[in-house]
């Protein structure tokens, strides 16, 4: 996203981007056939179009309300290997806050929600930069019942690959040092500490961004100011969030159990007229999102059951994509929007002025018509 570096730094950068599409073919081309369907109508929001010989297929709705829907595979190709793969058609975050999400990772643990018996970040750092694009990363995952905890370590560098004719798109590419390194790029790797925890090596982890033309949710603004929650004896105005009343409800809570609510529920009492609240609506966009991982795991993949990740995904999914749809709806209040502003290293002008540009060919008046990131 910013200068090329120069000397070795750049032949770096490019082998990184050489691997990035490697990586993803070589995930596509171990992937198994399978045909995949729909998940939206489904009793739960998910649909298991495969799930043998090491091998997971499914497609999930993360939130009733949103266009967005995500297929997920998960390939046991080894004994200590696997290929994790995930394709988001209309992801509702957008591209800002996705890139603040990346950029600030001490506001992304803080935001992000934890449910008892589902594992979750308890820590992440970048703990080294090499250029604007490119940092490392310290990362520390919550133990999961019989399963350990993760300590890891992840090289992360953002390209920008929008003027390549056939796929214009931003580049993601993550990778862990080798297992047994004790310098990677000059920076010193922590050991693991505790007993409970494993280090993952990411081998490989290819993110592709592109703008998406989607809408973020399928409702329409009900009236021009806050209706009274919907839900018999609540006092509340609906939520100001599309996203998380529906247009109808002041929270999930209260829609399926009266009287009871979330904790992200705004409790503003309703006074007859909405009261000086606005709707807060999506203002970033959608994007598509693919994701290729190989990774090596710390214990071998026969004592991962399918069943098990059957029953994670769909509740990560669900339990973090509805805050993601938040931060679309109200980025401007929160944290990360001040970091956005004060923009310490020069991040976000960055992405910004590269990829608003305007002699650009993914600019061009021809391309007009194409979906755009919104920035």
């Amino acid at each position: 996203m910013a200068a090329p570096p120069a000397g070795a730094a750049a032949e770096q950068q490019l082998a990184h981007l050489l691997a990035a599409k490697q990586l993803r073919e070589d995930v596509l081309r171990r992937q198994p056939a399978r045909e995949v369907r729909s998940a939206k109508g489904e009793k739960h929001g998910s649909l298991v179009h495969k799930e043998s010989g090491g091998h997971l297929c499914m497609s999930i709705v993360g939130h009733p309300n949103a266009t967005g829907e995500c297929v997920a595979d998960v390939n046991f190709y080894d004994t200590w290997r696997a290929d994790v793969s995930l394709k988001v058609t209309g992801f509702g975050t957008g591209l800002l806050p996705l890139l603040a999400l990346i950029h600030e990772p001490d506001l992304t643990v803080d935001y992000l929600p934890r449910q008892p018996g589902l594992p979750y970040i308890e820590h992440l750092q970048v703990v080294h930069q090499w250029a604007a694009n490119d940092w490392l990363y310290h990362c520390f995952v919550s133990p999961f019942g019989p399963l350990p905890g993760a300590d890891d370590v992840h090289n992360f560098i953002l390209f920008d690959n929008m003027d390549a004719p056939a796929d214009p798109c931003l580049i993601g590419y993550a990778v862990s040092p080798a297992e047994g390194d004790e310098i990677y790029r000059g920076w010193p790797v922590p050991k693991v500490k505790s007993w409970r925890r494993k280090r993952n090596y990411v081998l490989g982890a290819t993110t592709i961004i592109r703008p998406s033309a989607q809408p973020v949710l399928t409702l329409t603004i009900p009236s021009a100011k806050l209706p009274k929650c919907a839900s018999p004896g609540c006092a509340f105005a609906v939520h100001s969030c599309l996203s998380a009343g529906s247009g109808r409800f002041c929270c999930h809570k209260c829609e399926h159990s009266p009287g009871k609510h979330a904790s992200r529920c705004e409790m503003v009492k309703f006074d007859g007229g909405g009261g000086a609240q606005a709707w807060q609506l999506p203002a970033y966009g959608t994007l598509e999102l693919e994701l290729y991982v190989n990774v090596q795991l710390p214990i071998p993949t026969f004592l991962i059951p399918l069943a098990l990740v059957r029953w994670i995904f769909p509740r990560l999914v669900r339990l973090v994509y509805p805050v993601l749809l938040l931060l679309n709806e109200r980025f401007v209040a929160l944290p990360f929007s001040q970091r956005v502003r004060e923009d310490k290293d020069g991040f976000y002008k960055l992405v910004a002025d590269a990829l608003k540009a305007p002699d650009r060919p993914c600019n061009a008046r021809g391309r007009e018509g194409e979906a755009k990131f919104v920035l």
